[in-house]
């Protein structure tokens, strides 16, 4: 049986990531979080999974390609704050407004076959 393999962005406690894992033919590689706290929450919830904690700024093709290894990633998972864009955050687009470009440059790295980007309607 084929496994496809996964990379979550902002992944938080891994609430996205956790769907995929519970269907066997996925199998998620690498997650990342920037705040430490959470990160290992996600860690408790997916310990088989490489996370990297930093800023996704510094997710370079180098730290991915590590992470990774030399398996090819199939899916890049990811939900960046919301509260740039969101009715109840009254879309004060701040500093993470832009998150959505790290996204986009990293999947010009990992070149997935498919990718799920969630966010809010207002986006």
């Amino acid at each position: 049986m084929k496994k496809y393999n996964i990379v979550e962005l902002f992944a938080g406690i891994g609430g996205l990531g956790y769907g995929f894992s519970q269907i066997p033919e996925f199998n998620i590689l690498a997650a990342n979080e920037i705040d430490e706290k959470i990160a290992k929450s996600y860690e408790i919830n997916h310990p088989d999974v490489e996370m990297l904690i930093c800023d996704i700024a510094d997710l370079t093709e180098g730290v991915l390609n590590k992470a990774i290894g030399d398996k090819k990633v199939d899916v890049v998972l990811g939900g960046p704050p919301c509260q740039s864009y969101s009715t109840l955050g009254k879309r004060q687009l701040d500093e993470r407004a832009n998150l959505f470009l790290q996204y986009k440059r990293i999947l010009k790295v990992l070149k997935p076959k498919c990718f799920v980007y969630e966010n809010v309607v207002g986006l």
